[in-house]
């Protein structure tokens, strides 16, 4: 008889080769009166969840060391073992989070006080979280699936140096800590650090960090401050494989994963992919998502799925806790359908409702401590429940020709001043695109959008000239990076390296790109010397009054050269020293032959098409504080579509013919779900 198995991969969470959403809440057993546990769960699988989630704290179940209550003896409410049988007879799965840190507004966030004097790699730290760990696995294994309802398990809790806590014990003011060992290991002796980083150190204990970005740039400089980025992660990375080591030691076979914080730094995810089977970001957007927290929600979303190949949320924001409540607002009914909608249409494969059940100093959840409901949320959340599993959203598959670059240097705040900008724009007009991290190199686009600083490194050149010789365009606008992170002008691309004439203002401009004349306007223009394949763009000044027919002759027709295409093997490389908008970047879909598949004609709509094995699905999320009915454009041919097809939104049950122009009604903060049936 085969052994009853849990994985994770495609998208979702296999049990016996069963495949189920990983949509799942948040249930503090030790937060909720013993007796209300029965009523607490009824009410989670009254909502359709097949699964919850919990933490174990560390400083609640040691009630002194190395003697622990798991079974209730000294407190009802710490009856684990009573917890986990309780979830086995109510058919619920469960993923645990037994730290050795949990945070969760606990003391010292969850170990106890005296293990939070150390550092979490420290050798006084480990030895005390291996005996945690050894005795809390007893629990874990007696209940892991397939002898009970365990199927994941989380290590630690967004792993972190915390560097404004333990910075002298870390060594990044001098000293001899982990971050002296992490130089040592990355430039084996000082005087190659001392090259590196123009400095004259006489031995690595008088190193010390340079922990922001410096505020002038220099190459020098930067470099020590992403030494300082990659110190942070080789500490997490590290620390990571041990616990994750220890829980297998002791005997835990379930799928483990890890959680990170919602700007993808310090936990790097692709590192992390190599030691665990699932990552999960933590989203806590304020009320009703403004635009600043959309972007960020946007971005690290695609970025998770470009680099873990999945893209799942440990904790999506389910009420929020004391402090923060202050700049998240009262989240409302329509905050959670939004946020919802929002993820769905980024690409969010699933979440875990951070906290399903209210307890201390936690406010907005929609489930009380005893069971009961709060009338004007609950509904909201069966409601979201319901659209998830009529959806699947494990089935489907992102359509998008666009993918823009996004590397570590850009998640570590070095990127060009145009970035955040583009992004604004893109989601200000509903242009959906991937994200290509050139080190896992997934999810490429047709048309792959760069901007960075000067430098880059050289395997990211490599992966992004591959990705052209076989097909795909690179927009770089701006400067192409000459040199790599040394400071040495690369010779892996050196005919793509140009140099800058001068910077003049902005315009309205005429050029032609792959045989199309396009036009843009730009803040500034950046102007080469002549190159091969040289882009020219001409004036265009439009005279509104007499007087200004005098300077529209003067300044009409004036070429500047702004950049160049270069073919490379199928693809190329197109520069343009211009400002990027995501108008200018649907003309240059259409110029090299990609689709938009879908756009709205109006702006604060959030789109996004997927394909599934026999469909498609459209999202139409509406930004805007007003109801409207979106005009979109439908590319039928793009699609394969004949024109004929209805499509259905899974919300209003509205039906509408697929045709070039499609009328969508959308209510304000609201979202359509439009499937179409092949």
């Amino acid at each position: 008889m085969s052994k009853l198995t849990v994985e994770v991969k495609d998208n979702g969470i296999f049990i016996d080769g069963k495949r189920y959403g990983l949509l799942s809440g948040e249930v503090h057993y030790w937060r909720i009166p013993r007796e209300a546990w029965s009523k607490v769960l009824d009410k989670v699988v009254d909502l359709g969840l097949k699964f919850v989630s919990t933490y174990v704290p560390w400083n609640y179940h040691e009630i002194r060391q190395e003697a622990y209550d798991f079974n209730g003896r000294i407190s009802p409410q710490r009856d684990l073992e009573g917890f986990l049988e309780l979830c086995e007879r109510k058919s619920l799965y469960v993923l645990i989070r037994p730290g050795p840190y949990i945070y969760s507004e606990m003391p010292w966030a969850g170990v106890p006080e005296y293990v939070a004097k150390y550092h979490r790699m420290h050798p006084k730290f480990l030895e005390y979280a291996e005996r945690w760990i050894r005795a809390i696995s007893r629990i874990i294994v007696k209940h892991q699936y397939d002898n009970g309802c365990i199927v994941l398990l989380q290590v630690d809790n967004e792993i972190d140096p915390w560097e404004w806590s333990y910075g002298w014990q870390l060594g990044l003011y001098g000293g001899n800590g982990v971050f002296q060992e992490y130089l040592r290991e990355r430039y084996g002796d000082i005087d190659s650090l001392n090259r590196a980083w123009n400095t004259n150190f006489k031995d690595f204990d008088e190193v010390k960090a340079f922990q922001r970005l410096p505020q002038r740039y220099s190459l020098i400089d930067v470099r020590r401050y992403v030494d300082f980025c990659k110190f942070r992660e080789w500490y997490c990375l590290k620390l990571a494989s041990i616990l994750a080591e220890m829980y297998r030691r002791n005997g835990v076979k379930i799928p483990i994963y890890f959680n990170a914080y919602p700007w993808g730094y310090p936990q790097n995810f692709y590192q992390f992919k190599e030691i665990c089977d699932l990552i999960g970001i933590d989203i806590y957007p304020r009320n009703m998502v403004p635009e600043e927290d959309l972007v960020r929600f946007s971005v690290i979303v695609r970025y998770l799925k470009a680099t873990a190949g999945i893209a799942w949320s440990a904790e999506f924001e389910c009420g929020v806790w004391h402090d923060w409540h202050y700049g998240a607002g009262v989240l409302e009914a329509g905050h959670y359908r939004y946020m919802a909608l929002l993820g769905l249409a980024f690409g969010l494969i699933g979440w875990n409702w951070y906290m399903l059940v209210n307890r201390d100093n936690w406010y907005f959840s929609p489930i009380n401590e005893w069971g009961r409901v709060r009338p004007e949320l609950y509904p909201v959340f069966k409601e979201i429940v319901n659209l998830y599993n009529r959806l699947d959203p494990t089935d489907l598959t992102r359509l998008s020709d666009v993918s823009i670059v996004v590397t570590r240097e850009h998640i570590w705040g070095i990127r060009s001043r145009w970035f955040d900008d583009l992004l604004r724009d893109i989601h200000r007009h509903g242009l959906d695109f991937n994200v290509y991290e050139p080190k896992v190199d997934r999810d490429r686009g047709g048309l792959m959008i760069y901007l960075g600083l000067d430098y880059l490194n050289d395997e990211y050149r490599h992966r992004m000239l591959r990705c052209m010789e076989e097909g795909s365009v690179l927009a770089v606008f701006g400067m192409y990076p000459s040199v790599n992170e040394h400071g040495v002008k690369s010779r892996i691309d050196e005919d793509l390296h140009v140099d800058l004439l001068s910077i003049r203002g902005g315009g309205r401009f005429k050029i032609t790109i792959n045989g199309h004349e396009l036009t843009l306007k730009t803040e500034e223009l950046y102007v080469f010397g002549g190159t091969v394949g040289e882009i020219v763009a001409s004036e265009l000044y439009d005279a509104r009054s007499e007087e200004d027919r005098v300077y529209a002759e003067l300044v009409n027709g004036r070429k500047y050269v702004v950049g160049y295409f270069k073919r490379k093997g199928k693809g190329g490389v197109l520069l343009l020293g211009v400002k990027p908008s995501s108008n200018f970047i649907t003309k240059l879909l259409g110029a090299f032959g990609f689709s938009t598949y879908i756009r709205p004609r109006i702006e604060g709509i959030i789109t996004s098409v997927y394909k599934g094995d026999d469909r498609y699905v459209f999202f139409l999320v509406n930004t805007r504080n007003n109801d409207v009915v979106v005009p979109l454009d439908v590319d039928v041919e793009g699609l394969g579509l004949n024109g004929s097809e209805l499509g259905r939104d899974l919300r209003s049950g509205r039906e509408f013919r697929v045709e070039r122009r499609v009328y969508v009604p959308v209510s304000k903060k609201d979202g359509a779900v439009i499937e179409v049936r092949l």
